[in-house]
């Protein structure tokens, strides 16, 4: 059997969940003597190149699309397609794992229909939540919970409301877009800004379309979460295409965790992630600021990218001396550095799929004190393994850390019901499983 993987971008030039996702993959589909290959496309080239990564070939297709709007509107196909096409029929692989699309340039269901069409098995796994939402993060108008289905209309308006448009503007922008809706007269084929702008029902109706054309063209999609397989399914997807093999801890981050004393006086907190608006480090330093300096502190771990949100938080927390800013922690050691901590805060103002800080923190065996959005409150149950607040509220916030002061049993009673995570081999199985399962069929 052999194995293609099919991303946008790969290690070692970038670093992020789904390429880090992905070499764990590889790297276990190897180690059990499969054959198999990343695919990317090479961007602004004529040419093909291959490089290897950890033992693995990396192929890179030629891409020399030039970026217009009709290419990223997808009004045409990518430059490179043939050049794809050339390169699986020459690996020949029995499956074509595909994980993710991108417009534009990048990997697009054209190539998964390409494959398809070429008698390939072919897959794709859902690290994101952008196939099915506008904005990407599943909050309703930014400031509640959406329940994940597509409507043309009301996508609209929270997209609308993503783009901060004045309330004036915007009420006369959905009701020309609500009446062209009506009408059936799509604006957005006028290939301008407000034409797209006024049109815009119309490019989330496609998006439901692209959503149903890409999973029926698969023969399976893979969640990693049971609460984007629901979003999927109130979307129309076949729930027989749907399997859910949830996320797991790389080998290497799985270590013995640290026994501490956690009813010593000061609660001990620590923050790990990007400095972004998204993982709101800003609601949380504003709740510990509230606090005696010397009941609660927290240690801020994430690479500096030295922007005006992390400078202000800086500049808002140089006085307090229960805030410090630590650096980035090194891929690896993250299990280790937050087993010296009485908890994790994870204060998300989005929902991202299934956030790996979490299986970290329970392998070091510490509670998490999270926001209630939907990749986190699969994982951590409040009162049980961790609290919950909610979202964007730092008043919220504030009274979870206060039931922690007020309740010295609590931070106990939380690490007592922590279950340790699986860690990637029992997600490599079960890929295992579902190839030989298509490649037999």
């Amino acid at each position: 059997m052999t194995i293609a993987l099919v991303l946008n971008h790969y290690l070692p030039d970038q670093v992020a969940g789904t390429e880090v996702y992905t070499s764990l993959l590889a790297d276990y589909i190897s180690q059990q003597g499969i054959k198999v290959y990343i695919i990317i496309p090479n961007y602004g080239q004529i040419i093909n190149k291959i490089y290897t990564y950890n033992g693995v070939d990396v192929h890179c297709y030629a891409e020399p699309s030039l970026v217009d709007r009709s290419l990223i509107t997808g009004k045409r196909k990518p430059d490179g397609l043939e050049s794809f096409s050339n390169l699986i029929s020459s690996l020949n692989p029995d499956i074509v794992h595909f994980q993710e699309l991108a417009g534009s340039n990048g990997i697009t269901v054209h190539h998964v229909e390409l494959a398809k069409a070429k008698g390939y098995k072919t897959l794709m796994t859902f690290h994101l939540a952008g196939y099915s939402c506008m904005t990407g993060n599943l909050m309703l108008n930014g400031i509640s919970v959406c329940s994940g289905r597509i409507n043309p209309l009301t996508c609209t308006n929270c997209v609308y409301a993503s783009k901060e448009i004045p309330t004036v503007q915007r009420k006369a922008l959905y009701f020309l877009s609500k009446s062209f809706y009506s009408l059936g007269f799509d604006p957005s084929v006028l290939n301008s800004t407000i034409g797209t702008a006024i049109g815009y029902p119309f490019v989330v109706k496609r998006k439901h379309e692209s959503l149903i054309r890409l999973t029926d063209v698969c023969d399976k999609v893979i969640t990693l979460t049971k609460w984007y397989e629901r979003v999927l399914k109130q979307n129309g997807v076949n729930p027989d295409k749907i399997a859910f093999i949830p996320q797991a801890l790389p080998s290497f981050s799985v270590k013995p965790t640290k026994e501490k004393n956690i009813f010593s006086d000061e609660i001990k907190l620590v923050f790990v992630g990007r400095i972004s608006p998204f993982k709101g480090l800003h609601i949380l330093i504003e709740a510990i600021k509230s606090f005696d300096t010397n009941l609660i502190s927290l240690d801020i771990y994430g690479f500096s990218s030295g922007d005006d949100y992390e400078n202000n938080l800086r500049k808002a927390s140089r006085f307090y001396k229960n805030i410090k800013w630590c650096g980035g922690i090194e891929p690896g050691n993250a299990v280790e550095v937050m087993s010296s901590y009485d908890a994790l805060c994870l204060p998300s103002t989005f929902s991202e799929m299934s956030p790996l800080v979490i299986q970290e923190a329970f392998s070091a065996g510490i509670p998490i004190i999270a926001s209630n959005v939907y990749g986190n409150t699969e994982q951590i149950k409040h009162n049980i393994n961790g609290l919950l607040f909610e979202f964007n509220n730092s008043d919220s916030l504030r009274m979870q850390l206060k039931n922690l002061l007020d309740e010295p049993e609590l931070l106990s009673k939380l690490k007592a019901n922590i279950i340790q995570p699986d860690t990637f081999e029992k997600v490599g199985n079960a890929y295992l499983q579902l190839y030989s399962d298509l490649v037999t069929a």
